[in-house]
């Protein structure tokens, strides 16, 4: 799991839908690692987390090592 999926989950589908504005059916693919979001999407993601998120929180840790 990575931050972005542990965001989701804490926040929960509806509300991360609306933050993201994406629709909850991707917001709870997102969460459960059905989909990720593309590499475009990611800056506009993590502005509309407010700080919560930065580029690694996309990521898994073991992808980073």
């Amino acid at each position: 799991m990575n931050g972005f999926q542990a965001y989701i989950k804490q926040l929960g589908a509806k509300e991360a839908a609306v933050l993201f504005s994406i629709s909850e059916r991707t917001a709870v693919a997102y969460a459960r690692g059905d989909r990720a979001p593309r590499l475009c999407a990611v800056p506009r993601l993590i502005k509309a987390s407010n700080g919560h998120l930065c580029v690694n929180s996309f990521f898994n840790d073991r992808d980073l090592e």
